[in-house]
């Protein structure tokens, strides 16, 4: 994460200081003395509106998170991927343009690739406006009680600006628990997201909030001619954003990265690494590497499968350090660092993360899913201007399987035994699906493999999209394929795929007949390609006692959970067949996420407690002293 930010209106401050409040945030992000962070504070007290922001700025980025303009701030959450379209000029300034265009049209914000929230302060007014992205996978999350307002891309910070103690939310958990957060839902019983399209404004009078479903833009056919328009555009914005020492153009198994790779080839200051599992590198990987001259070096077998000990794939996350981590300390860190928010198999991962990692450098990665990264390249003004859609009535014959069956089935979901959430707690579910249909339908989404792709979105706005990576790497086309398309069907999911493989063979004529990762999955073992996979079994490994401990804690598996379903199967979970094992070990890791979460819960109150009334201010004694110090301080 590269900038938090916590906007909060109290009716009353007195009660517990706004300094403490604050001092609290720095004290639980490690703030305090960093050279590496900067941060924004500011009391309206007449409006009773209270900001914070903290933010990254890297010595080489020309972007600035914060634009301070006088007594107007700007703040963008990540790299406005379009800016250049949406709101032409220099990129020192883009806040106030980009600003001024969601004001005339909030609309424009579809055309910015990545997850990006745009803050805008005026500290003569004493107000705040803002704007979610298109996807909603930037996360604004609203906080509402009696007497207070706040909203943060940061659960934890909005809590402490509110001073209000976090309470676990038993139907966030069960939707989280089964298919990651979901719609509005969040793992917290008194803090709400904001859907996608959301735009709002804190005045001392009031607090607003709106949204207005979008729809994306859409091409049936890819253009005949040579992509300049929108390439030259990628090229100028990436380069606009700082003096990166080299563009990161990642490998992997899909064709929008071989697209990056092959278009970015020329591309003096480009990079490559791969993200291939270790066993399909040496199929897919060499036969890319030795067509192209930047991965040269590779001449061998063992260099070409040291690419995989690097640390720099997304398969093996493991560093020198965080070999030795027992799972009851990934577990404390991935629950601070994610805030309930986290993937429970991100604690399978060996890797290290920080809420704000101190690098002194930015870098960027090409990268993109379902196709955003070939769609942006080939861009056009007029791409812009068209929509597709569908009706509700139309999605629904488009497929051959009820959603509410297909949920039951799938491999990724299984409702609800993969997490041992009760039957009762399925409605959760339920309904969050037929919300999701009924946003798809207003954003014209339809049709094609509508609930993987739902499923993994949702995944990624829970996980670590780019809004939540835990460096300086930004990878700007990173979001679902419905981000300018609507789910596609056959005829269009296969412009879209003779798009990818034109571009990429127009740029890389030599990669024309290398394999994809999905036409040669079926070579490499089931075990191979578990999603979560550890070495460790958690009810056999070093972490045993502490797992079983955890799980035996009634207090942290009571609802939705069927406690003694969860004891009985891992009292015996060592009897499984090995493939059964690997598929067990995620709901596992979902236990131990509760269990870590409840816990974190519990320190986080324990804080708030210590700072309400530790800094109040009492009024003067007399009543008509009290009406005038009320007066003034309201």
């Amino acid at each position: 994460m590269s900038v938090l930010y916590v906007v909060a209106r109290v009716d009353d401050w007195r009660s517990t200081s706004f300094s403490a409040r604050v001092d609290a945030i720095k004290a639980h992000y490690d703030l305090a003395d960093r050279d590496d962070m900067q941060t924004y504070e500011r009391l309206f007290e007449r409006a009773g509106i209270g900001i914070f922001v903290a933010w990254n700025q890297p010595s080489n980025l020309t972007f600035r998170h914060f634009h301070d303009e006088g007594p107007k701030k700007y703040i963008l959450t990540n790299f406005p991927f379009g800016y250049s379209a949406v709101s032409p000029g220099p990129v020192e300034s883009v806040g106030a343009r980009l600003t001024q265009r969601l004001r005339e049209n909030n609309g424009v914000i579809k055309q910015l690739h990545p997850p990006l929230t745009v803050l805008a302060i005026d500290e003569t007014a004493g107000t705040v406006e803002f704007w979610n992205d298109a996807l909603g996978l930037s996360k604004i999350l609203h906080l509402k009680a009696p007497g207070l307002d706040v909203f943060s891309n940061r659960p934890i910070a909005a809590h402490f600006l509110a001073a209000k103690e976090p309470t676990p939310s038993v139907e966030g958990w069960a939707a989280q628990q089964v298919v990651g957060a979901v719609g509005s839902l969040t793992p917290y019983s008194d803090l709400s997201r904001l859907l996608s399209g959301s735009r709002g404004k804190v005045t001392r009078r009031s607090v607003t909030v709106d949204r207005t479903p979008h729809e994306y833009a859409y091409f049936v056919e890819p253009p005949a001619a040579e992509p300049t328009v929108g390439l030259n555009r990628v090229r100028d914005e990436l380069h606009s954003f700082g003096d990166f020492t080299g563009l990161q153009a990642a490998l992997s198994g899909g064709r929008d990265s071989r697209v990056s790779a092959a278009v970015f080839a020329s591309d003096p200051k480009t990079a490559f690494r791969t993200n291939y599992p270790p066993e399909l590198e040496l199929v897919v990987a060499r036969q890319l590497v030795e067509r192209l001259p930047k991965f040269a070096r590779f001449k061998t077998d063992e260099q070409l499968a040291a690419i995989d000990t690097t640390g720099k794939t997304f398969w093996t996350t493991k560093s020198p350090t965080a070999a030795t981590q027992t799972i009851e300390v990934r577990a404390t860190q991935r629950t601070r660092i994610m805030e309930g928010f986290g993937v429970a198999g991100s604690l399978a991962s060996d890797a290290r993360g920080q809420t704000f990692n101190p690098q002194k450098s930015a870098s960027i990665g090409i990268a993109g899913d379902g196709g955003e990264s070939a769609k942006a390249y080939y861009w056009s003004p007029r791409m812009a201007s068209g929509a597709f859609a569908r009706s509700l009535s139309a999605f629904q014959k488009d497929i051959k399987t009820p959603l509410r069956e297909r949920i039951r089935s799938h491999p990724l979901t299984s409702v609800p035994a993969l997490h041992f959430v009760k039957k009762e707690y399925e409605v959760v579910l339920t309904n969050a699906v037929a919300d999701a249909v009924a946003r798809a339908h207003d954003n014209g989404i339809y049709g094609y493999r509508f609930f993987d792709y739902w499923w993994l979105s949702e995944r990624f706005a829970a996980g670590q999209s780019t809004g939540y990576n835990f460096d300086h790497t930004v990878m700007p086309f990173m979001a679902p394929e419905f981000t300018a398309t609507g789910l596609q069907m056959p005829p269009q999911k296969r412009a879209t795929a003779s798009l990818l493989t034109d571009l990429a063979a127009h740029y890389q004529p030599q990669w024309a007949e290398v394999p994809y990762f999905d036409q040669l999955i079926g070579s490499s073992s089931l075990e191979m390609r578990q999603t979560y996979r550890r070495n460790e079994l958690l009810w056999e490994g070093e972490g045993r006692e502490w797992f079983m401990d955890a799980i035996h804690s009634a207090h942290h598996f009571g609802e939705p959970y069927d406690h003694p379903r969860i004891l009985e199967y891992f009292e015996t979970a060592q009897k499984l067949p090995h493939v059964d094992k690997l598929k067990a070990n995620p709901k596992g890791y979902g236990l131990v996420y509760r269990f870590a979460f409840a816990e974190f819960c519990e320190d986080v109150s324990a804080k708030i407690r210590a700072i309400k009334g530790s800094s109040r201010t009492h009024a003067p004694a007399g009543s008509w002293l009290r009406t005038l110090f009320r007066r003034h301080t309201a």
